[in-house]
């Protein structure tokens, strides 16, 4: 889980830096095109790094339910 939320967070950094790039440059059409395409990309990213932790969280919960019973079994 670690490796998965950090290659997110690497590659929302890399599309925050094409998107900074891309609105410095002169809006052309193709410019304008492959800013949208980030801005989207980044917005799935930042989705999935979201999900990505609620998961994490579910899966800590469970983790300390097993413990309660694990003690509870013995």
């Amino acid at each position: 889980m670690g490796k998965a939320i950090g290659l997110l967070v690497g590659l929302s950094l890399v599309l925050t830096t094409a998107l900074m790039k891309l609105s410095a440059q002169e809006e052309s059409k193709e410019n304008a095109e492959l800013l949208e395409l980030v801005k989207k990309q980044k917005e799935k990213i930042n989705v999935l790094t979201e999900r990505l932790h609620e998961v994490v969280e579910e899966q800590e919960k469970i983790l300390e339910e097993l413990k309660k019973n694990k003690k509870w079994l013995r």
